[in-house]
């Protein structure tokens, strides 16, 4: 007779049924600054995070203005998340861009956090959030300048960890998904504008995976005109885009690229364009894609079948309508 005892019967069954899918843990690094596609980004985590796909475990904001933050916190309160984490960029300033839509937010659609100087820095929150997270379960979503990640990069042990920056990365952090270049040769705004030495210093540096969404990514997505007539009056979504765009008009949706793919993966939305080789950016932040050396990098690409960026930009739109409260 064959005795199977309980402890040893529920261990076996437990090792028997497959292990349910980790789900990401996203650090988004915005400028939320000069095109109204980081509000996009930052409504589908959002979304993403009250649907229980993602955890959206903080957001650095990589500009100065600190009329940034506010907007996040917007954002993030409209969705129902007033409490997740948001650092700024230091000193703040008044600066503005126009069209002008973070100060609109900040004013008219407030959130918890009022001003950027009531927020911490970056880097100390970078490495607060990451200490805690298991090994390998973080994926970083950078959809602007590169000022808090190398400060992170180049950040030294502390009370929380005792590793130094980049050891703390290739422990914690699974990949990098950037909003940045033109692949696989060009060259592009958050490359070029701002400090082109930190994204040479990045792309040199970064310890784990990497995966890039370029300008001619985002340049084929168009979405958002359906905000004006179909999503509420109060969602600061619709009056980002209204206040950047104008109302019932589309704008190229480079930021949501990087949350799509750091959210759920290739998932039949794209390719890596890539087989091998690494990005090189040069001195003004223009960038190629070279055969060689092989890194654990790439860029996406759209699947080569008819229509592949409309049936993003279509579901974008869906995303963005989509009520979670």
């Amino acid at each position: 007779m064959f005795i199977l005892y309980p402890l040893l019967a529920a261990a076996t069954l437990a090792a028997a049924q497959p292990r349910a899918p980790t789900k990401p843990k996203l650090i988004i690094d915005t400028d939320i600054y000069s095109d109204c596609d980081d509000v996009a980004a930052l409504a589908l985590a959002n979304l993403f995070h009250a649907r229980g796909q993602i955890e959206l475990l903080g957001v650095a904001v990589d500009t100065p203005s600190r009329y940034g933050a506010p907007a996040v916190s917007s954002i993030n309160t409209y969705y129902g998340h007033p409490t997740i984490p948001i650092a700024a960029r230091k000193p703040v300033t008044n600066a503005t861009f126009t069209p002008d839509y973070p100060h609109l937010l900040a004013t008219r659609y407030p959130g918890v956090v009022r001003d950027g100087e009531d927020t911490p820095d970056p880097v100390p929150l970078y490495r607060e959030l990451l200490a805690g997270q298991d090994d390998g379960s973080v994926t970083i979503v950078s959809v602007g300048y590169f000022e808090n990640i190398a400060g992170l990069l180049n950040s030294t042990a502390d009370a929380v960890s005792p590793l130094a920056g980049r050891d703390l990365v290739a422990k914690k952090v699974k990949e990098i998904v950037i909003m940045g270049g033109k692949y696989p040769a060009g060259s592009e705004f958050n490359f070029d504008s701002d400090n082109p030495s930190l994204v040479q210093f990045i792309t040199e540096n970064w310890p784990t995976r990497m995966v890039f969404t370029g300008y001619e990514i985002g340049i084929n997505i168009l979405a958002g005109a359906v905000l004006t007539d179909y999503a509420p009056k109060d969602s600061p979504v619709r009056a980002a885009y209204i206040a950047y765009n104008g109302p019932n008009k589309n704008r190229y949706a480079w930021d949501p690229t990087a949350v799509i793919y750091a959210s759920f993966g290739l998932d039949n939305l794209f390719v890596y364009g890539n087989h091998g080789g690494s990005v090189y950016v040069q001195n003004n932040g223009s960038d190629v894609w070279r055969d060689s050396p092989t890194k654990d990098q790439h860029y996406l690409a759209f699947p080569e079948r008819e229509g592949a960026n409309v049936t993003i930009a279509n579901r974008l739109d869906e995303w963005l309508l989509e009520k979670v409260h």
